[in-house]
């Protein structure tokens, strides 16, 4: 595609390949590889540019509507960024080629019509979108999600030479806007050159600095985040700097005879690789500071091919410069990814896994959730890779409402991720309609169905539909105590109190200061310790307030009595910890491996068994289940409850059908509620996005607009 756009920019020329190809091979490519959703945008960026030029120089909109539409509609994400983009471009455009304000006046309003028209075309994806946005953490909580930016210019500016990526940079690393070094040297040559006008050279530095301050000042990086501080993989729009740096390198190349100062350019290349070595740089400390006469060597050899223009010669040295950088990169990013990059790895886990969930599967084909106490690296969304309901959910656009409700009743919530962690209580198990435990341990208490290739496959034998009678009296609160919330809830739906109860406990500080909720560790052997007498036939839960600190994880390894839970506190271990049922006296032992740790509270609550079977019997209620592709469908006999709620988390967009009726459904404890008389009844429910059906018209009616305007442009022409 960038091919293409310069051959239409410069006509056809073999050097034309130069520039593709650093396109092609820039970092943002290398290191964001595997983010295959993004790449659409990359390939129709050039494309997107060439018809904002079409709208200068032929009055044509085609290509740009097509170009724009199709790239928002590929990933509406980076659709934002190449908007904004387009914005850019259409300036820098007009700045470089125009004068008149009356060529301004009308061409603006032939390209505002057009992205407009290209936003609406694609409505039908964004609007939906948005109104699920809404709802998620970029609505909710982001200021607990922000990392702060540490990026100097020099750490910015030092990502235009080669090799200047590790391990780091692919999470929060500087813009990855190496596009070859030839680039940059003709950047550099291209305001030494004096045939070139200084009005282009004060709007192709304005550029610069413009890009750069992107990168440096947080405010402008957010813009291009749609305001939502990411997560990692930072200055997703790095893209449209590497773009522009091309464009301005390829007009340098076109207008070059010989470099002028040559010996000038070259020593102030060389004290700036100095100066970045002397920066300590983690990709150019140490023995890697070796890299920095690589890119430095490249800066030779190109001063002095560029001027003679031998195609075959340059392209093979673009070639090698590029790799050299490729090679490091993906050399990075495999060190950093060691488990996942090893495909066999991943293999043995898919195959392994796919077996025992088939057999299962085999053996029960009812409507039931499996979990999992295990994953894959830190993937969790194993319940869309072997096709069974789950819980646990990645996605950056989930509903933040889901997620906070999972994380109330127990279970982990970090970052855009819900999942079960290492375990949960029975009675959310059985309220949610777990019926299996896939576990590497037999920690749980569930008996054991059957074990294949090391996973135990537990059934749960409290286990009921996710459908529950009940007559709605008592409002559920959610604090930020777990055993709280569950008592509320169970409490609301079946009027049974006190299901979870709080264990008395000493607490002793072992060479441990605290100040407020961190502890501090004051000698090598230093820890907390939890010590209490249990009570029999009881099931024990261990649970932590989370600090809310995202960013700075401490790690240590929690004893009970002499079984072992290593790093607890890290991102992905930090969740309820199923104790089973303790004999004789018990010790907690919390030993820090850092110097601090902080942490709200300690919980230890125990699980009424007498209670539980009482719950058990008034919840469980024989509803038969059945899924067929985007309906569900639920046969119930109601005796003399007013209300039915299902375990299924609140949201808009779901219809409900009772008996064949479209009914209204209300938010209840964060699931999905409704009245219901007694009786048999059918319940058919169905999802259908809230807004896609106003998207599709309105995608509709701009698909008309934007053919009419083609076609009025392609007679205006003819005129």
């Amino acid at each position: 595609s960038m091919l293409y756009y310069l051959d239409k920019k410069n006509d056809k020329k073999d050097t034309n390949y130069l520039f593709a190809i650093c396109y092609g091979l820039m970092s943002y490519n290398m290191a964001f590889f595997f983010h295959i959703m993004w790449l659409d945008a990359i390939i129709l960026l050039p494309l997107v540019a060439l018809g904002i030029e079409n709208i200068f120089t032929k009055k044509r909109s085609k290509l740009y509507i097509i170009a724009l539409s199709l790239t928002i509609i590929s990933n509406y994400y980076i659709g934002v960024i190449v908007c904004i983009f387009s914005v850019m471009y259409f300036i820098y455009y007009y700045l470089l080629n125009y004068s008149k304000k009356d060529d301004f006046k009308k061409v603006f309003i032939k390209y505002s019509l057009a992205s407009f028209l290209s936003g609406m075309v694609a409505m039908f994806i964004l609007l939906p979108n948005i109104l699920a946005l809404a709802n998620s953490k970029a609505m909710i909580g982001n200021s607990l999600e922000v990392i702060p930016r540490t990026f100097n210019s020099l750490d910015i500016l030092s990502k235009i030479i080669n090799l200047s990526f590790d391990s780091g940079s692919i999470w929060h690393g500087g813009p990855n806007i190496f596009v070859g070094t030839i680039i940059i040297l003709l950047i550099i040559v291209y305001f030494f050159n004096k045939k070139i006008d200084k009005r282009k050279k004060i709007i192709h530095l304005s550029l610069l600095i413009i890009l750069f301050l992107i990168c440096r000042i947080h405010f402008l990086d957010l813009i291009f985040h749609g305001m939502s501080e990411p997560n990692c993989f930072d200055f997703r729009q790095a893209f449209i700097i590497s773009f522009f740096l091309i464009i301005i390198a390829n007009d340098s190349f076109n207008s070059l005879k010989k470099i002028n100062n040559k010996y000038l350019i070259l020593l102030g290349i060389l004290l700036f690789h100095l100066v970045i070595y002397f920066s300590n740089l983690s990709y150019f400390s140490g023995i890697k500071g070796l890299y920095l006469i690589v890119s430095f060597i490249m800066f030779i050899i190109f001063i002095y091919l560029v001027p003679k223009k031998k195609y075959k010669v340059l392209l093979s040295v673009v070639i090698i410069d590029l790799c050299i950088n490729a090679v490091n990169i993906l050399a990075n990013i495999t060190y950093l990814e060691s488990d996942a990059s090893l495909v066999y790895k991943y293999q043995e886990y898919y195959l392994t896994n796919d077996e025992v969930i088939n057999r299962l599967k085999e053996i029960d084909n009812s409507f039931y959730r499996i979990e999992k106490d295990y994953h894959h690296s830190n993937s969790i969304n194993d319940s869309m890779l072997f096709n069974y309901a789950g819980i646990s959910h990645f996605d950056s656009t989930s509903n933040a409402n889901t997620e906070k409700l999972l994380e109330n009743l127990g279970f982990r919530r970090v970052v855009s991720r819900a999942f079960y962690g290492n375990g949960s209580t029975k009675a959310m198990d059985m309220f949610l309609g777990i019926k299996y435990v896939l576990s590497m341990d037999k920690h749980f208490n569930y008996p054991l169905l059957f074990t294949m290739n090391n996973i135990n496959v537990l059934e749960n034998d409290n286990y009921i539909t996710p459908v529950v009678f009940f007559n709605k009296e008592k409002e559920i609160n959610y604090t930020e105590n777990v055993f709280d919330n569950l008592n509320s809830l169970f409490n609301s739906l079946t009027g049974i109190n006190n299901l979870y109860q709080k264990t008395n406990y000493t607490i002793n500080y072992h060479n441990i200061k605290r100040e407020n909720n961190t502890y501090y560790k004051m000698t090598e052997d230093a820890y907390i310790e939890y010590k209490f007498y249990p009570q029999k036939n009881v099931n024990y839960y261990l649970y932590f307030i989370d600090n809310l600190v995202r960013d700075n994880y401490k790690t240590a390894n929690i004893y009970v009595n002499d079984t072992i839970y290593s790093d607890y506190f890290t991102k992905y271990n930090y969740s309820m910890i199923n104790l089973g049922e303790l004999k004789d006296d018990v010790s907690i032992k919390i030993e820090l491996n850092d110097d601090e740790i902080t942490f709200k509270d300690g919980l230890i609550y125990y699980e009424n068994n007498k209670l539980l079977k009482e719950i058990y019997d008034k919840l469980n209620n024989n509803s038969e289940l059945s899924l067929d592709k985007n309906n569900l469908t639920i046969k119930v006999n109601n005796h003399d409850s007013k209300n039915i709620l299902l375990a299924i988390p609140y949201e808009e967009g779901w219809t409900i059908k009772l008996d064949n009726k479209k009914i209204n459904y209300e938010n209840y404890g964060g699931f999905i509620s409704f009245d219901i008389s007694s009786g048999e009844h059918t319940i058919e429910l169905s999802f259908y996005p809230k807004g896609l059906k106003v998207g599709i018209i309105i995608s509709l009616m701009a698909l008309v607009g934007s053919i009419v305007l083609v076609h009025k442009e392609k007679y205006e022409k003819k005129d």
